[in-house]
């Protein structure tokens, strides 16, 4: 077979060129850090990554929802607790004023402005808003105060959602981020028979404000229903602050569990995209080798003449 000079030399230029490309891709693979740099290169590799990196992120943003759940969690605790010392008040001046031998009219007037007060302090506390600047209460209405006062009945009035918002934290697990108003507030068992059955805080002690307007009787079994109903309020207070430990707490455990998933994730990833550099410092000394090789090899062969042995 006879060979021409022209394609010898050909033949010697593709092998430089592919030693050069080789080690080029060696020197990119040691510049970036990565194995597979383009999805050409890899096709398989570059969908895993891009699938692995897919999860990292939706996983990522289930931890920005524990932590904005349990902000605003941790704000309807604190509110709920404030309510709680609120209606301590409220029964203990209650049960002062229930007796005509200790406190004068006088006092029971003093008492019924404390209680009116307290009462537009939990108002307050049923539309505490969070760092959002949305109201706690108020569920999917969130934007709008969940209770208003009627202006005309002196009343406050539901007037939030019927929808407890939730938020993801995981890929089959979602956790509420707060508790209705209507659920906490307003339906309260009462004990007083013309309330049928239910009776809001709010109505409660308004009943309890009118009251000191009528004529005082000892131990007035009017009052002792609104003092039950105070205390089940209270229990509708323990029992939201009971829901919400019981979801801090879950809110605590899915955050580790997503924790240890995304470094088992980023572990994969590396194990998938990153270089190693050992083994990639290792080829591109064999790759610069082979190079010049190639180059040395053309150099002799661009030299072969018959010229120059005559």
């Amino acid at each position: 077979m006879r060979i021409s000079t022209a394609w010898a030399q050909q033949m010697s230029v593709n092998a430089m060129n592919t030693q050069q490309s080789k080690l080029a891709k060696v020197q990119q693979q040691i510049s970036t850090g990565l194995k597979v740099s383009t999805p050409a290169e890899d096709p398989a590799a570059a969908v895993r990554v891009l699938d692995l990196n897919k999860t990292i992120s939706k996983t990522d943003q289930y931890q920005s929802n524990i932590s904005t759940a349990r902000s605003r969690l941790n704000v309807e605790e604190s509110a709920l607790d404030t309510g709680s010392n609120i209606l301590f008040r409220v029964q203990e001046l209650t049960i002062q004023a229930m007796s005509s031998a200790i406190v004068n009219s006088d006092d029971r007037l003093a008492i019924k402005f404390e209680i009116d007060e307290l009462t537009e302090q939990l108002a307050g506390i049923a539309n505490t808003k969070n760092a959002n600047g949305e109201f706690i209460f108020a569920g999917e209405f969130s934007t709008a105060p969940a209770f208003v006062k009627s202006s005309i009945t002196g009343e406050y009035d539901y007037e939030g959602g019927t929808v407890q918002r939730s938020l993801q934290i995981g890929d089959t697990r979602q956790v509420a981020d707060g508790d209705l108003g209507s659920a906490v507030f307003v339906d309260i068992a009462s004990s007083n028979p013309s309330t049928g059955g239910t009776r809001s805080i709010f109505n409660t002690m308004k009943a309890l404000s009118d009251w000191f307007n009528g004529d005082y009787v000892d131990n007035d079994p009017e009052v002792t229903d609104i003092l039950g109903d105070i205390d089940s309020a209270l229990n509708s207070f323990l029992e939201a602050r009971t829901g919400v430990g019981a979801r801090l707490n879950a809110l605590d455990n899915q955050e580790l569990q997503n924790e240890k998933f995304v470094l088992d994730t980023k572990t994969t990833l590396s194990e998938t995209q990153d270089l190693d550099y050992a083994d990639a410092i290792s080829q591109f000394h064999l790759q610069s080798t082979a190079l010049q090789a190639a180059q040395q090899t053309f150099a002799k062969v661009n030299n072969l003449s018959l010229f120059n042995y005559l």
